[in-house]
């Protein structure tokens, strides 16, 4: 009829793809369960990448394609994030969702390759059961939910294989074409994804051998993933030729060497061979800490798997994954701490393809057997799917319900810095904050105050700023976890200081604590001898040689009050104390060379108005003779010049000398 409206025909869906589908969406509902609980905090390595992802975005032209902190760090996941950053929120839980929709996608990919290997001989079923054993592996879920690289080197892996694999069987170019993307791209992930590049190279090798690239086409094909393989690797090259020391940045770092104390590489392989059953990775970041990579219901799984590989290991299909295996557990077995699974990430995608290989394979034995009842045919089955569904339990229960909730992670994420991070981000930026012993410089708090002013910080345990009668209140956040001077000397200088906040782990005992120092306080003495010396912008107004009466072999405490002046000091000064010998002033028994606060609250960040307990510790001599020692103070810039000082008699020299000290007898 004219005019008349056609009908759509209805949308037809293919039912091979409704397994698939529901798996892919069950492996991306595990992996976005709980993800801005489990895990916890911010640890360092997320926010340094998460830090770099917000540079890239605020910082026009900024766009390294390697990134040198953190001892080198692979560009691919930092720009997604980036992008992620971009279209969303900048913050930690949008990063981990990167990894969880990476973990996800991996699945369906690795459900592809092994449907490729079905048609390749491999038994029915592979695919399916192989895709079922990605999902619910602890190890695969574990790098899903946590922001940083590893989990892009199993998604480059098997879409290089599936679409090689593809490319091989249909003579597609778009698949040898997709194929060399994902190979070129494995170097732009994470150390282990360099292997891939020889991986793949092995892997054509086994299939020239196999006459599995007899056809013109074919070796074409082969040939044009290569060379697409290395124009997409070629910047990345180029970068490492120009700077090869970032090319071992990291692995030079982990590497196994005769002299390291990992041990050797035959206890090693034995580590990594047994973390499968027998003990797994000891880092509570990366694992339960001594789980295997695989429980008891799924690792028989697993080693049938190898056992059917083995016997057909003439065919390229069985062949992949013992290869891919073998080479992508190198890492772990050629670095400190084996087993480490986040090294060893690239062999997930080949453990759950050995799985499925040892499930399909049974499967198939059961339905060829001629029983004289269907009794094993439905038992065979009804037992594995029991057996994958308890695995899945245990998984889930291991991760959400023992690892998620466990003390450990609080330090293993940085949860307590995290939340003094933000804590500080929510301070008036007109106010005076202050925090030890942690630099402003450690990503996990860089990341939390990136759009705010950081505190002062400063190493409480060798300084301690402060401004006398201030007109604003003072806060310190203490970090007593790590720093147990600070709150004492904070008490001694002033007793009226309130403890306003602390912060617990999760055990309950005392990470942090907030103290303020009101308005208008004035400080109690904390040092002894007055004194009156005049360096440029710095003057030193006391001191205190502590303990009065040191022996030898101990430590000699040469404590000193600085009142900062305007304006400051404007270079990085280094601070000496030498203990001098009486009898020969020019020799020198014991000294002490370092930075203000050993480096963590330089001369050049000292502010005016600012008042400052610096302490150096002088390690004197177990044979010094007793007596009474002199000891020599100063400053000198870094091309070694000393700086110039006036004493309370309008004298100018290079030093002062406080004390003497006397040194007991032993």
């Amino acid at each position: 009829m004219v005019g008349a409206r056609r009908r759509r025909a209805p949308i037809k869906w293919n039912r091979s793809w409704w397994w698939p589908l529901a798996i892919t969406l069950a492996a991306l509902a595990l992996r976005f369960w709980a993800l801005d609980r489990i895990p916890p905090g911010y640890h360092y390595d997320e926010a340094f990448e998460g830090l770099e992802a917000w540079k890239i975005l605020g910082q026009p032209g900024y766009h390294p394609i390697f990134f040198p902190g953190n001892f080198g760090v692979e560009p691919a996941f930092i720009y997604l994030t980036a992008l992620a950053f971009s279209i969303l929120d900048a913050a930690p839980t949008m990063q981990r969702a990167v990894a969880a929709v990476m973990g996800g996608l991996t699945v369906p990919v690795l459900y592809a390759l092994g449907r490729e290997l079905e048609r390749d001989g491999a038994p029915p079923g592979t695919a399916l059961a192989s895709a079922l054993a990605l999902t619910i592996s602890y190890w695969h879920l574990t790098f899903s939910r946590v922001g940083i690289e590893p989990i892009l080197v199993p998604l480059v892996l098997c879409l290089a294989f599936w679409a090689l694999w593809r490319g091989l069987r249909t003579g597609e170019i778009w698949a040898f074409i997709l194929a060399g993307i994902a190979v070129g791209l494995g170097p732009y992930t994470y150390p282990a994804g360099r292997l891939l590049p020889p991986l793949y190279l092995i892997v054509l090798a086994g299939l020239w051998a196999a006459r599995r690239l007899h056809r013109r086409e074919q070796r074409q094909g082969a040939t044009l993933s290569l060379t697409v393989a290395a124009l997409v690797f070629a910047p990345l090259a180029i970068h490492w030729a120009r700077h090869p020391d970032l090319l071992l940045l990291r692995s030079s770092q982990v590497a196994v060497t005769p002299g390291r104390e990992a041990g050797s590489l035959g206890r090693n392989i034995l580590r990594t061979l047994g973390m499968f059953s027998v003990a797994g990775d000891a880092n509570p970041r990366s694992n339960l800490p001594g789980r295997p990579a695989l429980d008891v219901f799924i690792a028989p799984w697993f080693y049938l798997g190898i056992v059917v590989a083995l016997a057909w290991a003439r065919r390229p299909s069985f062949a992949l994954p013992l290869v891919w295996l073998a080479v992508m557990l190198l890492p772990t077995a050629l670095s400190e701490y084996a087993p480490h699974f986040r090294r060893a990430i690239g062999a997930v995608p080949a453990v759950a393809l050995l799985i499925g290989l040892g499930i399909s394979s049974f499967l198939a034995w059961a339905r060829e057997r001629p029983w004289p009842s269907r009794v094993i045919p439905i038992a065979a089955p009804t037992l594995v799917a029991i057996g994958l569904l308890v695995s899945s339990g245990i998984t889930a229960r291991d991760y959400f319900l023992r690892w998620g909730p466990s003390p450990d992670l609080y330090y293993a994420y940085d949860v307590g810095l995290w939340d003094l991070g933000r804590y500080i981000a929510g301070f008036p930026e007109d106010g005076i904050v202050y925090l030890t012993p942690r630099s402003e410089e450690h990503t996990t708090l860089a990341f939390a105050w990136r759009e705010s002013r950081p505190p002062i910080t400063f190493d409480g345990r060798a300084i301690f700023p402060f401004r006398p009668d201030a007109p604003q209140d003072q806060h310190y956040l203490v970090i007593e976890h790590e720093d147990f001077r600070t709150p004492l000397l904070i008490r001694d200088l002033f007793p009226q200081a309130e403890m306003v906040r602390d912060f617990r782990d999760r055990t309950g005992r005392i990470y942090a604590r907030h103290y303020l120092v009101p308005a208008g306080a004035q400080p109690y003495p904390v040092t002894e001898v007055p004194v009156e010396a005049r360096w440029p912008g710095v003057t030193l107004r006391s001191y205190s040689l502590l303990p009065r009466d040191p022996r030898p072999g101990k430590v000699l405490y040469v404590r000193l009050l600085w009142a900062v002046e305007d304006p400051p000091p404007g270079e990085d000064w280094t601070f000496f104390a030498h203990v001098l010998d009486p009898k020969d002033p020019a020799r020198i028994v014991a000294s002490r060379d370092a930075r203000p606060g050993d480096g963590s609250y330089p001369t050049v960040r000292w502010r005016p108005g600012q008042h400052i307990v610096d302490e150096y510790q002088v390690f004197l001599p177990e044979d010094l003779p007793p007596g009474a020692y002199p000891v020599e103070i100063g400053f000198y810039t870094p091309d070694g010049q000393r700086l110039p000082v006036r004493s309370r008699d309008d004298e100018m020299a290079d030093h002062i000398i406080l004390g003497p000290v006397e040194v007991s007898a032993p």
